[in-house]
């Protein structure tokens, strides 16, 4: 991984909020719009507005309420070295899409539409990724480092918690090295849930190899 600059948790909030702008921008005020297209970072208060939008509007508070508040923040360059050791969040509808493994280099493989479940605690429905990945070439812009990573080291594994679809379609089409990311480095990943340093991860591989084994998830 090609360590660029240094960043900070509003600048990568707000790539992320400029990767979801096509989806946002009906629903957003003009202010708020002149929040994610001219940003000033030295505007505390404008800060805590844009982490407001990510979290809580855009509802993307259950995924960084798993990351640790202790990171460190990089502008960094995906390089060919680390396609292997590039994995997508943890969440059971990128299972069966990525091989059973979360790596992201299986989803070009095994990616596939009509997924589905039969488990009570698991929510109604199946995400499906090739219809969504499908769409984006048509509005992708490739100039948006909407990648987000978080690892507990430089050198990986990295966990790609944002960027997903974008990040799987540039896999299928090789594209993926000399992408601009961002990346969160924090010393201590074992309470993440997303990440293969949590400390329960291969346990839970083990569960979902099982439902999917039994019939549960397809």
């Amino acid at each position: 991984m090609k360590i660029i600059n240094t960043s900070t948790k509003d600048r990568m909030y707000t790539a992320w909020l400029k990767s979801e702008f096509y989806r946002m921008k009906d629903t957003l005020s003009q202010e708020q719009i002149g929040l994610i297209e001219t940003p000033n970072f030295n505007d505390q208060a404008e800060n805590e507005q844009r982490e407001n939008l990510i979290l809580n509007i855009y509802g993307r508070s259950p995924i960084m309420d798993h990351v640790p508040t202790a990171i460190t923040w990089y502008e960094v360059e995906i390089e060919e070295k680390d396609l292997e050791n590039l994995y997508l969040l943890a969440i059971w509808d990128w299972f069966i899409d990525t091989g059973r493994t979360f790596k992201l280099s299986g989803v070009s493989k095994n990616l596939s539409s009509g997924h589905g479940h039969r488990i009570s605690n698991f929510p109604p429905g199946a995400a499906d990724h090739k219809i969504k990945i499908d769409e984006m070439l048509k509005v992708m812009n490739d100039n948006v480092q909407d990648i987000v990573m978080i690892s507990s080291s430089k050198d990986g594994p990295f966990t790609i918690i944002d960027g997903t679809h974008r990040s799987s379609l540039l896999t299928i089409k090789g594209g993926l090295p000399g992408t601009k990311a961002y990346l969160g480095v924090a010393s201590d990943l074992s309470k993440c849930v997303w990440a293969p340093e949590w400390e329960n991860y291969e346990q839970n591989l083990a569960e979902l190899n099982r439902i999917v084994n039994e019939g549960y998830l397809w």
